[in-house]
């Protein structure tokens, strides 16, 4: 990500130099700022490092130095996350049911549902996944 900053104060360039925590000197060059016109001088940089360091200056928590805009690299996109396959859920065999009274209760019970129909709450079952291998509808 490259980030730009603006010195806010008119002039043609300002150096700064900022010691890391290494103790490292970082130089600073803020530029195309005119005294004439007003315009104040800026600074874009790309490393993170450096971003950090001036974001964490004085310069920059006193509002001398502000982060006008950022811009998004190719480096910077978000990988397209891969969406982990949900596990279907497995088929669940109630071998207890046999009769389609079974059947009501058994889903009325488990589920908090008032079927008063088999048929209906056979079909709700079948959305459960749940298959009932003993149960004889009276065939």
């Amino acid at each position: 990500m490259i980030k730009i900053y603006r010195l806010k104060e008119a002039l043609n360039n300002s150096h700064h130099t900022l010691v890391g925590a290494g103790g490292n000197k970082v130089h600073y060059e803020f530029t195309g700022g005119n005294i004439i016109t007003g315009t104040c001088p800026e600074l874009s940089l790309k490393g993170k490092y450096y971003q950090d360091l001036l974001e964490s200056s004085e310069l920059f928590k006193s509002g001398t130095v502000v982060l006008i805009r950022e811009i998004k690299t190719s480096d910077d996109k978000d990988p397209v996350p891969t969406p982990e396959p949900t596990p279907k859920k497995q088929v669940d065999s109630v071998d207890s049911v046999t009769t389609p009274d079974e059947l009501l209760v058994y889903v009325n019970t488990n589920y908090s549902k008032n079927f008063t129909s088999p048929a209906k709450a056979l079909a709700f079952a079948a959305k459960e996944r749940i298959v009932f291998p003993k149960l004889s509808l009276g065939e």
